[in-house]
């Protein structure tokens, strides 16, 4: 499908709009700032009908269409608690790796903060979101970005991938579903093939398949230079789970991880608290996993 280009008109707008919304809901919130913004911003701006181009408050644009990534359109960013995290995690010459990659968002930043001496690897098995992912890289031009159309697993092969009515998952939540059949690697086995040694950080966002992805990440995970990892957590979400087990309880069998959130949630930017007791996790949030020297050396976004 054709990606519009916005006019330039049409693009400053979107910016001018981005900058009232990093005021309003980053920079001087007030109770109510982000209802009544989002309020204004459906009225002032042109309704989203086509795939395009938009602007971000990070300097690249992606690919946002009127199905999906409303928030890239009207506010310019997304998941600002997470992505602050990302600018002490990340450096120059870093390397993260992006399991679920979706339109390219956390990939794109992750790019800028690692630079030319780094590396992002970005896996998406989906053939939509593959498509805008690529189309952005094109876009910012960037060069450090290494695109991955599979899925993540314990064991090779191929799986079906549903797509339903929320985010595409590799676990079957209605037979209506529609599906495509994606192949799939260890997430070792990936890095084996890249020469990847060692991994910085790792965001895994699967939609309940985060176990099989840790399963088969078994290596990276356990050795002493493990990364931090950052996974989705949704309690009432179908899961992979193995005898009671999810994704957090096989990492804290494979090193010493402690696990932490955001004191509000990954929209927020803040601290980190941690949690002992998986039973009192936000019901719907990423979820840090991070080593002592990982603890030590961020400590300072940690309450």
């Amino acid at each position: 499908m054709e990606v519009l280009v916005p006019s330039p008109d049409r693009y400053a707008q979107l910016l001018r709009w981005h900058k009232y919304a990093d005021l309003l809901f980053n920079r001087y919130r007030f109770p109510g700032s982000r209802k009544l913004y989002r309020r204004l911003s459906r009225l002032k701006l042109p309704r989203l009908t086509q795939k395009q181009y938009t602007p971000t408050i990070f300097g690249f644009d992606m690919v946002v269409g009127p199905e999906n990534a409303y928030d890239y359109y009207y506010l310019g960013f997304y998941e600002m608690g997470l992505l602050n995290f990302f600018k002490s995690a990340l450096s120059e010459g870093s390397i993260f790796v992006d399991v679920g990659a979706n339109i390219g968002l956390m990939s794109f930043f992750a790019s800028k903060l690692v630079g030319e001496n780094g590396a992002v690897i970005a896996v998406e098995p989906t053939r939509k979101y593959f498509e805008d992912l690529d189309n952005g890289i094109t876009r910012n031009g960037f060069k450090n970005v290494q695109t991955f159309k599979i899925g993540l697993g314990s064991a090779p092969g191929s799986l079906p991938i549903y797509h339903n009515e929320v985010c595409p998952s590799m676990i079957k939540t209605a037979d209506s579903d529609p599906s495509e059949i994606v192949e799939v690697k260890t997430l070792d086995k990936l890095l084996e093939e890249q020469s990847v040694k060692a991994v910085d950080l790792i965001k895994i966002d699967v939609e309940g398949f985060e176990l099989e992805v840790v399963k088969g990440g078994k290596g990276l995970f356990s050795g002493t230079s493990a990364p931090v990892a950052c996974i989705e957590y949704v309690r009432d979400q179908q899961m992979i789970t193995e005898n009671g087990k999810t994704a957090l309880h096989l990492l804290r069998e494979l090193n010493d991880y402690r696990f932490f959130q955001l004191e509000n949630t990954s929209d927020t930017i803040g601290l980190l608290k941690e949690v002992k007791d998986f039973t009192s996790l936000h019901a719907n949030d990423n979820v840090f996993c991070l080593l002592d020297d990982h603890v030590e050396k961020y400590g300072g976004l940690i309450r």
